[in-house]
């Protein structure tokens, strides 16, 4: 898989909403990392279709062989008259060795049912979570604003550093965080609009927070 590496509109984009040189390099450098969070996953119910249109074209197939070759149809017998002869020139098929060529491949059909059929045990029961709203892509967004701005501003002498400005916060309002979030999403073809993401970025952020302040309770009641 190529590296994701911002276009020209992309860059021009975040130059747009005001991102620095440097939060721009940190962008770049965190785009592989934010495809592959929110890449998306096999779900339980497109997986067991694929499979079951396996079984049943390879199921279909071995039905036409077996007809053609027990059919007393001319036409069937014909055919199969005509594959033989056209089968044995291919250069692909240098393993296989008579009597014909439906031989070999209704074997292997038979085999490829079979497997099909067992995958559908190997598949997790579990439903896999849709990634538009994986908060983890937005985090790493959120970081590289972040390590950029330090980037940009430290102090060398002494290592402080202004403040963070709002903008480069997530906010289910910031226009121009969702902006740099969406030219994000668009350099690894995500979602192109990630609100959603944002979203449950700051309501996993938030849940966190609680169970830090309700941690911190206990600790100081048992204190």
């Amino acid at each position: 898989m190529a590296i994701p590496k911002f276009s020209a509109d992309e860059e021009r984009e975040l130059r747009l909403v005001g991102a620095s040189s440097a939060q721009i390099s940190r962008l770049q450098s965190a785009l592989p990392f934010i495809q592959k969070v929110i890449a998306r996953k096999a779900g339980r119910r497109e997986t067991l279709k694929v499979l079951e249109n396996v079984e049943t074209q390879a199921q279909e197939l071995s039905r036409s062989l077996s007809e053609l070759l027990s059919s007393p149809a001319p036409e069937h017998q014909f055919a199969h008259g005509l594959i033989e002869s056209r089968y044995w020139t291919q250069p692909e098929r240098q393993l296989d060795s008579g009597p014909t060529s439906a031989h070999h491949m209704l074997e292997r059909l038979t085999a490829l049912v079979a497997a099909a059929q067992a995958a559908r045990d190997d598949v997790p029961r579990t439903q896999t979570r849709q990634t538009a709203a994986n908060p983890q892509g937005v985090r790493l967004v959120e970081s590289a604003l972040f390590a950029g701005w330090m980037d940009d501003h430290r102090l060398a002498s002494s290592g402080a550093m202004l403040p963070l400005p709002d903008k480069w916060r997530a906010s289910r309002t910031g226009d121009e965080f969702r902006r740099v979030v969406s030219a994000c999403y668009r350099t690894i073809g995500g979602n192109e609009d990630p609100l959603r993401a944002i979203n449950a970025y700051l309501s996993s952020r938030k849940a966190q927070q609680d169970r830090l302040l309700a941690a911190l309770d206990e600790a100081l009641n048992q204190a």
